[in-house]
């Protein structure tokens, strides 16, 4: 999925070097629930999920588990983070964190992204919590092990990547019904 991953970034506007948050916040387990209720490869909690995504678990739906869908909220959030906290930095902290803590720290520390100060694990002057503290760090090295891979791992075996197909419904129908149309097993 990486490369389509970083299709969707690009073509969102989000630097695609971005899709590595996926590996610090799941490993990139397709199932993975956190113990809070956090799910998919992009841990979405439920009420931001339905920001982008739909959930009806009624009907067994929950696209937080598409690895493509939760990419494409991902990134939408990811974005609208950067533009309210003004730099990518905090956008990723945010995307742990939310954007609200983050609005705490003192504007002037913000647009001189004093990352130092604000990411500091022993700063007392951070409104941020040992976990978000460390968010960011933990995606600077999450994005330095995958630039040197190579140098650590050797060389992976190549996987084919096949384009997104995408299909124009003409009507308003239910995703349950155009699963069972198209004998899509949801559960």
């Amino acid at each position: 999925y990486l490369a389509k991953m970083e299709y969707v970034f690009e073509q969102l506007g989000v630097p695609k070097e971005l899709v590595k948050l996926s590996l610090v916040e799941s490993s990139f387990n397709l199932n993975a629930v956190s113990r809070v209720g956090a799910t998919g490869v992009w841990q979405f909690m439920e009420a931001s999920a339905r920001q982008f995504l739909m959930i009806d678990h009624r009907r067994g739906v929950d696209e937080r588990l598409s690895p493509i869908k939760s990419t494409v909220a991902a990134a939408k959030l990811l974005k609208s983070n950067e533009k309210i906290l003004g730099n990518w930095a905090f956008a990723i902290t945010a995307y742990n964190a939310g954007f609200r803590g983050l609005l705490k720290i003192p504007r002037a520390q913000r647009e001189k992204a004093d990352l130092e100060k604000i990411y500091a694990p022993c700063s007392h002057s951070s409104k941020l919590g040992f976990a978000s503290k460390n968010y960011y760090i933990e995606f600077l090295a999450m994005l330095y092990a995958g630039t040197y891979s190579e140098d650590f791992y050797g060389v992976p075996a190549s996987i084919p990547s096949y384009p997104i197909k995408y299909q124009f419904i003409g009507s308003r129908k239910s995703p349950h019904k155009i699963a069972s149309e198209h004998g899509i097993n949801l559960i």
